[in-house]
């Protein structure tokens, strides 16, 4: 956690789990898509900022290779110039438009270009 979310620690502990407990670290277990990745057979669209302070580009990279070595389709979307959310307006762009060509592809329709 960086330094600055600090104040918002308890806040984030009553919201995601409190890792230093046994039922924050269960809690935090079970809503981890990467314990349950081999129940995950649908496509899945992953967008993440090389600088995000709290969700590392590892997590993202690790739940992205065990799903395609599994065979599931995976799109990737790693902005080396972003944290947490997109705040580059190009990325935003990219980011909404490959969204929109994977939700097409998946759910039918027709991508806008």
């Amino acid at each position: 956690m960086p330094p600055y979310w600090e104040p918002m620690r308890d806040m984030m502990y009553e919201m995601i789990g409190n890792p230093q407990t046994e039922e924050g670290k269960r809690t935090l277990h079970d809503a981890s898509p990467l314990f349950f990745a081999d129940r995950i057979v649908t496509p899945l669209l992953v967008a993440q900022g090389a600088n995000d302070p709290g969700v590392k580009q590892a997590e993202s990279d690790q739940i992205v290779d065990v799903l395609r070595a599994r065979g599931v389709d995976v799109k990737y979307i790693l902005k080396e110039n972003e944290g947490h959310g997109f705040q580059n307006e190009e990325n935003e762009f990219e980011f909404y438009e490959a969204m929109d060509a994977f939700l097409a592809e998946y759910l039918g329709g027709v991508a806008r270009k």
